[in-house]
């Protein structure tokens, strides 16, 4: 796919008509992530399942299944060990739903039903101790769940944020110190129902619009990480009225309302909106590595080089993909044939040796 070059022309963050991508061969692109990976990453007899990367790409955080053991883990892409982190209570039932690394930390919401998404707990592992602690667990009334969007957490720099449904009514955003194990509140009531993002100092995540059933109406808000204190957004964020999805990394920032891809970098005039989901197709899960913006999509994931303009969509059908820092990591299947739990091939790229993708001229009106 070919966006009109985001460089070339500041887009109004309302303007979406110029958005009209067209596609073409990455047959070139794929091999050179394969070459470039740190090889096969597997542990023998079991179900490995990757869900986030370190930014160095030198850990996979993965959730593992074998006949005497399932939980989470961590393997090495340096040697190929791997370190049992938690075991799941109920190995049938327990999965990771939500999770992120900030160099020190891992956290990762468990999903302990899966036909309830108000029944999860938050866990914490410290790299440094190897200890587990728990974050938080969902909250009842009257000994029932209360019904909510899934929980997605994030860390940084040793606090974790989420939002959650709350017994009062509404959403709470929370805020975790992992070091003093203390939590508190936010914000509470009309808050959407988009993940949280750090871009560090800042929290961001938004409140929601009463007249918009399904919470993604609304505007962005922003606070200190570490205070609470409000802090006013930058004219391209306090411009977003509809947020599905945002990832952050210290130059760029990307999100999406599912149908089409912003990307800004701190000190534009304004956001420019790069991409447009195909017919049929969204755009969730963001993540950065580098200069790369990656998402997945209904059949697989996508990938935008904000070097050269240029989007592709990975081969691979119902494959995967996580970013983080200047690591990349590509979930592929083995066979093509969907089941509960594939074999799956998992490899890493260093984003910073990656060639841009191959650009071509725009077939869109009014763009250079």
């Amino acid at each position: 796919m070919r966006l009109p070059h985001p460089w070339t022309r500041a887009l109004n963050a309302r303007d979406t008509r110029k958005v009209q991508p067209r596609t073409i061969d990455v047959s070139a692109l794929w091999p050179k992530i394969r070459v470039l990976d740190r090889g096969l990453v597997e542990i023998p007899g079991a179900w490995v399942n990757p869900f986030t990367i370190s930014g160095d790409g030198r850990l996979v955080f993965v959730t593992v299944h074998t006949d005497d053991w399932a939980g989470v883990a961590a393997i090495s892409t340096d040697w190929g060990g791997n370190t049992r982190i938690f075991q799941f209570a109920n190995p049938d039932q327990d999965q990771v739903t939500g999770w992120s690394f900030d160099g020190r930390w891992l956290v990762w919401s468990e999903l302990h039903d899966p036909a309830d998404r108000g029944d999860w707990s938050i866990r914490a592992w410290d790299a440094e101790s190897g200890q587990v602690q728990t974050v938080a667990e969902a909250p009842r009334k009257d000994g029932r769940t209360i019904p909510g969007p899934f929980v997605f957490p994030t860390v940084d720099h040793g606090i974790v944020a989420w939002a959650q449904a709350s017994p009062e009514g509404g959403q709470e955003i929370h805020l975790y110190s992992l070091a003093d194990r203390r939590d508190r509140i936010l914000a509470a009531g009309d808050v959407g129902s988009s993940p949280v993002t750090f871009w560090w100092p800042y929290i961001i995540w938004q409140e929601r619009d009463q007249s918009d059933p399904e919470g993604r109406a609304g505007r962005v808000m922003m606070a200190d990480a570490t205070t609470g204190e409000p802090v006013e957004p930058p004219p391209a964020l306090a411009a977003i009225r509809q947020l599905w999805f945002m990832a952050a990394s210290e130059s760029v920032l990307a999100w999406t309302d599912g149908g089409i891809l912003w990307v800004w970098r701190p000190g534009e005039a304004a956001a420019r909106a790069v991409f447009r989901a195909p017919d049929g197709d969204y755009i969730q899960f963001l993540s950065i590595a580098g200069d790369l913006t990656t998402w997945g999509g209904v059949t697989g994931p996508w990938v935008a080089d904000l070097r050269s303009g240029s989007v592709a969509k990975l081969p691979q059908l119902y494959g995967g993909r996580h970013a983080r820092g200047t690591a990349l990591l590509v979930v592929e299947p083995t066979s093509q044939v969907r089941s509960r739990r594939p074999l799956l091939r998992i490899r890493v790229a260093d984003v910073g040796q990656l060639e841009p993708l191959p650009t071509c001229a725009s077939s869109t009106p009014g763009t250079d």
